[in-house]
């Protein structure tokens, strides 16, 4: 949850958000849980967090516990999770899983805290994949397909790759997104991690035509790995894994 005019440590300096979000942050509904993946500032931002507040319970990775507190979040509020360790809330399941990333907040804390992604299990049998942010690493995601495949539902990062000598081992091209939908055996998926901060070099609205053709050449239904516009709506029904509605013109956070 981040709704910062900036991606930064300053106000007036740092990556500037491109798109505006699809709800301001006192039009939220209330939040049972929110899952922080690492503590980048365009995931991780301590002010919209304090107007978020005690509300809500927090999942997040190993040694970010002191920065959310930052943020006014009592400890009495939020888990801690290391790789592959889970956790109940309300009946579901929550396993911290890894991913080819890392974490720094200033120049001296690169990689001190953890960072990685969730899969969500319900009672039902449901299964539910954020992948956070991530390079593309085959060994990682076969281990981790093997551990976790079968998932009715991700979130797929698909922006921030160029250039791709330089963001490989941080972020997925909509091509590499593709491979980790099929690795982990994901059912449908949404697309995420693009067109909202002006992060790295390539053109901001190209993720999505790019995720279209690579789609395309796997074979992939258009329905299956949408990419939906910011602030766009879309009603999934968890039983039949097909998009059930397609409304635009409502506004949701992306």
């Amino acid at each position: 949850p981040v709704f910062a005019k900036r991606a930064s440590p300053f106000r007036y300096v740092g990556p500037k958000r491109y798109s505006q979000p699809g709800l301001r942050i006192d039009q939220l509904p209330t939040l049972d849980l929110v899952l922080l993946s690492h503590n980048h500032y365009d995931h991780f931002d301590i002010e919209s967090l304090g107007k978020i507040g005690n509300g809500p319970r927090y999942i997040l990775p190993l040694k970010n516990g002191t920065l959310l507190e930052k943020a006014g979040i009592s400890p009495d509020q939020y888990e801690e999770l290391d790789w592959d360790q889970s956790l109940s809330h309300g009946g579901v399941t929550i396993t911290h899983v890894p991913s080819n990333h890392w974490s720094a907040r200033t120049t001296k804390d690169r990689k001190e805290m953890l960072w990685g992604g969730y899969i969500l299990e319900f009672s039902d049998g449901y299964r539910f994949y954020f992948v956070g942010d991530t390079g593309w690493n085959e060994r990682l995601f076969a281990e981790m397909g093997e551990q976790y495949g079968g998932i009715d539902f991700g979130l797929i990062p698909i922006g921030a790759y160029e250039p791709s000598d330089f963001m490989r081992n941080a972020h997925t091209n909509p091509e590499e997104a593709i491979q980790i939908m099929q690795v982990m055996g994901i059912k449908q998926a949404l697309a995420i991690h693009w067109g909202t901060f002006v992060l790295t070099a390539e053109p901001v609205d190209e993720p999505p035509v790019r995720l279209a053709s690579a789609r395309k050449d796997a074979g992939i239904g258009e329905n299956d790995f949408i990419a939906a516009p910011i602030g766009a709506t879309r009603f999934f029904d968890g039983k039949t894994n097909h998009q059930t509605n397609d409304l635009p013109e409502t506004k949701a956070a992306q």
